[in-house]
């Protein structure tokens, strides 16, 4: 692994983030070579390669491999779409605070606050 990350003979590929969550890969991808990114592997990655998904895996480092079709000049589009765990309690954040809104200000119209006009004494 690290003889294959250090081969100078490998053609040199270009990144680019196009956002917190999207990543552009762009270089030649010869027939039987596997990329190596160094962006830690998570189950929510998904990468597409001409318009097909193509499959990610984890190196013995811990970050993704991508395993792209042979192609001159060709790109890679990564995008991080989150966990399933992540997701649910996305969702289960939101349905509270929906809910803490609704119970709020279902309280101010059953109770609306109450003015007292107070005469002072003379």
């Amino acid at each position: 692994y690290i003889a294959a990350v250090g081969d100078s003979s490998r053609p040199p590929l270009t990144t680019r983030w196009l956002g917190p969550n999207r990543l552009e890969v762009r270089g030649d991808f010869p027939a039987g070579r596997v990329v190596s990114l160094r962006v830690s592997y998570a189950e929510g990655w998904r990468a597409w390669q001409g318009g097909e998904r193509i499959p990610i895996g984890r190196d013995p480092l811990g970050f993704m491999t991508l395993h792209p079709q042979p192609e001159p000049d060709g790109c890679l589009r990564l995008e991080y779409a989150g966990s399933l765990e992540q997701r649910v309690c996305g969702w289960i954040s939101f349905v509270t605070l929906a809910a803490a809104a609704i119970f709020s200000f279902s309280a101010q119209i059953q109770n609306p606050p109450r003015l007292v006009n107070r005469v002072e004494p003379r």
